[in-house]
């Protein structure tokens, strides 16, 4: 990490100007090494326009360094044009393991007014959210709202209800079923 940081400063000095990408990199990396603060003002001082990638990473790395509220008024600055499943879920996920699940469930009903389609990822986040608070009711009613919308549950989220997998063939029939006519 210091290489990259000599190497981003040696570029500056230089003339050029890192692109968004490289910023975001080095925002990982920070995350990554426990320098939340110093994460947080190197995207603050960007002198370029943050794009989804940008403020997903930011949002993640706030809520797995247990900073929820930060990263939830961080994603209230995300243009609506520029939030993703990804940005969504990754700030739901902050409130399921260390903020209120209410927030979550709000965030969850905003995004899809938002007319952004929660993925698997955001109902795995979503159903372990549940089930870690003793919740089993609301997770299988979420469970139940993910098959409804035609998604197909992963391994993980069977695992988490403790529910054997149905095979390929059910699946496919009650997928078929859930599809809204057309």
């Amino acid at each position: 990490m210091d290489k990259a940081f000599m190497l981003y400063q040696g570029i500056q000095k230089v003339g050029f100007s890192p692109n968004i990408t490289t910023h975001t990199i080095l925002i990982n990396e920070l995350f990554k090494n426990s320098k939340v603060l110093e994460a947080y003002k190197l995207f603050r001082e960007m002198e370029l326009d943050p794009d989804k990638v940008a403020y997903t990473s930011m949002i993640n790395g706030l809520c797995k360094k247990g900073y929820v509220s930060e990263a939830s008024k961080l994603f209230e600055e995300v243009p609506a044009k520029v939030r993703s499943v990804d940005t969504y879920s990754c700030l739901i996920d902050g409130f399921c393991k260390k903020g209120p699940i209410d927030e979550a469930e709000m965030l969850l009903g905003e995004m899809r007014k938002q007319n952004v389609s929660p993925d698997v990822k955001t109902f795995n986040i979503m159903i372990y959210g549940y089930k870690r608070r003793g919740q089993l009711d609301l997770a299988y009613k979420m469970f139940n709202e993910m098959i409804d919308e035609a998604i197909l549950p992963d391994d993980v989220i069977y695992k988490t209800l403790g529910l054997r997998q149905l095979d390929k063939n059910q699946m496919s029939n009650k997928m078929e079923f859930a599809k809204p006519n057309q």
